[in-house]
């Protein structure tokens, strides 16, 4: 299969030609297609906060992954097998999180999968406590109107009585004659 290279120069040793036909050889015969770049996205993944909660993550890979004698229809419809390697969120960008394994023709590539995003815990604990914090400041401001209009009822009452009390004792001095307090 090797090509026969005839040395014509003089002085070429026969080293040198087997080396020409060894390039010649891989250069015809071999072909790197590259499967997926650095930084491309090459899944989406689902994950679980510490509530139990489903977030997804769109995962990158950390460098290009490629392979020799693969054709590029083949290598662009290829799926990686994704293993994931997270304890725990928050998730920063960049952040290395499993491995991708894509497998042609019984070989296995392998490259470590990046975090494309940033994924937070959710923050409804704390928007939990700002809302009971919320209600209690209602039934708070509640209660003091409920004391507040209470108050102002018994004071209004007093005022009645007392001006009750008035009419009737100078209704009374009107009958006897005298003038009203």
């Amino acid at each position: 299969m090797f090509l026969k290279v005839k040395i014509q120069k003089i002085g070429e040793s026969a080293r040198n030609v087997d080396t020409i036909n060894l390039f010649k050889y891989g250069y015809d015969n071999f072909n790197k297609v590259i499967l997926k770049k650095k930084g491309e996205k090459i899944s989406t993944v689902e994950i679980r906060d510490s509530k139990g909660d489903i977030k997804t993550l769109d995962v990158s890979l950390e460098e290009d992954i490629s392979a020799l004698n693969v054709d590029k229809s083949v290598a662009e419809n290829i799926e990686p097998k994704i293993e994931l390697d997270i304890d725990t969120i928050p998730i920063e960008e960049g952040e290395v999180i499993g491995t991708a394994t894509f497998s042609i023709n019984g070989e296995d590539y392998k490259a470590n999968i990046l975090a494309a995003e940033t994924v937070s815990e959710d923050v409804s604990e704390s928007s939990n406590k700002f809302n009971i914090i919320n209600i209690i400041e209602v039934i708070i401001a509640g209660i003091f109107i409920i004391l507040t209009f209470s108050m102002l009822s018994k004071i209004k009452l007093n005022s009645r009585k007392t001006r009750k009390s008035r009419y009737k004792k100078t209704t009374k001095a009107k009958k006897r004659g005298k003038h009203a307090l």
